[in-house]
């Protein structure tokens, strides 16, 4: 049985949470929702692991509003402070404990992840280059290992046509030196670095 953390497919599993008498009717689960959905799915024998998500068929026509991330011991909200319809919980990282860069993209709707990067904040920023990343494709950023896998983490400059490539560098550099969390991407906002073969193991800011 798949009881580790991240799971072995490399994916976050859904649990559907059915409708019951004593769930509310909120657009997003409530307190009482999410303990009443856990307990469901453990009266069920469901197998739960570690950010697994739990989607709540009575909450909203929405499917993305209606979610909730199990954290080992108790299920947790979405985060309200990310895009249209909320996000990742700030307190699940990827790369660190070998969680892939898409470990949540089949679940949620938010591209947003987290990882601590002052864990490799001095190689990020000793690795900072504009170069080739792929045949024809050129852009800003940076390289570092953690757990003896590869990474790269690209900069989004808002206009390709017309910037200013030192100025670009030195603002990817301020962003990986400062101390406060980041929310990375796992896409871009162009079409041409999300076809990169390296893609699982990609970060954009």
């Amino acid at each position: 049985m798949d009881d580790t953390y991240p799971r072995k497919t490399l994916r976050c599993a859904v649990h559907v949470i059915p409708k019951l008498d004593n769930l509310s009717d909120s657009l997003y689960p409530t307190d009482n929702d999410l303990i009443v959905g856990l307990n469901y799915l453990r009266n069920q024998n469901s197998h739960i692991v570690k950010g697994d998500v739990l989607y709540y068929e009575s909450q909203s026509d929405c499917y993305h509003l209606s979610q909730g991330f199990f954290d080992g011991e108790k299920v947790i909200p979405l985060d309200p402070d990310i895009g249209e319809f909320g996000g990742l919980p700030k307190q699940f990282h990827v790369i660190e404990d070998n969680v892939p860069i898409r470990y949540w993209e089949d679940a949620i709707n938010s591209i947003v992840v987290y990882f601590d990067h002052l864990l490799v904040q001095k190689e990020c920023v000793d690795n900072i280059k504009y170069d080739l990343l792929e045949e024809g494709i050129y852009g800003i950023f940076t390289n570092f290992v953690f757990n003896n896998k590869d990474y790269k983490i690209i900069w989004t400059i808002e206009d390709e046509d017309d910037f200013d490539l030192i100025s670009e560098i030195e603002k990817f550099k301020t962003m990986l030196l400062q101390k406060e969390s980041i929310q990375f991407s796992i896409h871009s906002m162009y079409p041409k670095f999300n076809t990169l073969k390296d893609n699982e193991n990609i970060l954009y800011i």
